[in-house]
């Protein structure tokens, strides 16, 4: 009998990002496996999924996500094109963490990879997606850090399926667009909390998190309204997008497309 650990994260399927206490800090891996732990490794190039644009959707509200970012690797673009995909990330609620955590997973994507099979002893059970490990072998095209991408238990082992890149230095990625109500450059962000009869309720965020109160706020160009000690202001407007601009100490002048209703 065969027992699939299936990668549950996105649909690229690399959940190397993993919430929670007990897991390991990205890229420290948590084995080595050498000429005796692997059997029969078979590599295998994975150019065919280079990713050198990334967009990451986020805050997911009712199943669809309620912002995104674009992201792009502006070095592998110039060499590969822009070879594009799409990550669905509910966990994320933050911007911040969605360009962080897409960075971090575009720098990984942008670089030729080598995906390998091989089937390793029943006493590396644990070994599951998501788990970094270090690998060296002579028949390996890659050695070093590695990243587990599934494994199938069975009685006489093991089958790991593991990707590594050559390494180098790690691609240049920027922010190219913004879809949603939030500045990366500045890390402001403002959400629609209520719309009733002409009326929208706005909350502004700063950096951290908490709410920026103080804030001078206009819509579409108009009077400015001052947040109040909640980070909340209100406007009289129509359904549709507008334009924010958002004026706050210590974060200069901001401007945001929001949609409203």
């Amino acid at each position: 009998m065969t027992v699939r650990r299936p990668i549950g994260l996105g649909t690229l399927g690399l959940p190397f990002i993993r919430s929670g206490a007990q897991a390991a800090p990205v890229h420290q891996p948590v084995v080595t496996l050498g000429p005796l732990d692997l059997i029969d490794p078979r590599p295998r190039s994975a150019l065919a999924d280079l990713t050198t644009a990334l967009r990451v959707e986020f805050g997911h509200v009712g199943g669809a996500p309620n912002g995104a970012v674009e992201l792009e690797a502006p070095g592998a673009v110039e060499v590969c094109g822009r070879l594009h995909r799409v990550w669905s990330a509910p966990w994320i609620d933050s911007p911040r963490v969605a360009v962080a955590v897409g960075t971090r997973l575009l720098r990984w994507l942008a670089r030729p990879r080598w995906t390998t099979s091989a089937t390793v002893s029943l006493r590396w059970y644990r070994l599951s997606p998501g788990d970094w490990i270090s690998v060296e072998h002579p028949l390996l095209p890659v050695q070093g850090t590695a990243l587990v991408l599934d494994s199938s238990i069975a009685d006489d082992g093991i089958t790991l399926e593991f990707e590594s890149h050559p390494g180098g230095v790690r691609p240049k990625v920027v922010v190219v667009q913004l879809a949603g109500t939030w500045s990366s450059a500045t890390q402001v962000s403002v959400a629609v909390e209520e719309y009733r009869d002409g009326a929208a309720r706005l909350l502004v965020l700063g950096a951290d998190g908490r709410p920026l109160a103080g804030a001078d706020v206009r819509l579409d160009g108009g009077v400015a309204t001052r947040t109040d000690s909640a980070g909340r202001v209100q406007f009289s407007s129509n359904r549709g997008p507008h334009r924010l601009e958002v004026t706050a100490r210590g974060y200069g002048d901001v401007v945001l497309d929001v949609v409203i209703g």
